[in-house]
């Protein structure tokens, strides 16, 4: 078995599971779920459709101490999901790609029908 972080986010929100998964990819224990509000669909709302560096600051933030509380649980593989927000937001695949590289997170971006 191995701990896993799994990252969400969303819109209004960036919430991390920390879980066990087993053999099997069922998941076994779960060790944390915590949620902080981290409103980047209003950000891109009053920036004309573009993720701020202030936002993009608070998500690093954000995730930064989420990895941080993940890790004290032994997870040692991070990814997640990012939702319409950065679907919608004309920066919203760079702001992606420089969040991975800044907080070591695999982000991908996901379709509505995901």
């Amino acid at each position: 078995s191995r701990v896993v972080a799994a990252f969400d986010i969303g819109s209004g929100a960036t919430k991390v599971v920390v879980a066990r998964v087993l053999e099997n990819a069922v998941i076994g224990e779960i060790f944390l779920a915590e949620e902080h509000e981290v409103l980047v669909k209003l950000d891109a709302e009053k920036n004309h459709n573009f993720l701020s560096s202030a936002i993009e600051r608070q998500l690093h933030d954000t995730i930064i101490s989420l990895r941080s509380r993940a890790e004290e649980f032994g997870a040692k593989k991070f990814s997640g999901i990012c939702t319409a927000a950065f679907r919608d937001a004309s920066n919203g695949s760079e702001v992606v790609r420089r969040l991975c590289n800044s907080t070591g997170v695999t982000l991908r971006i996901v379709s509505q029908k995901e």
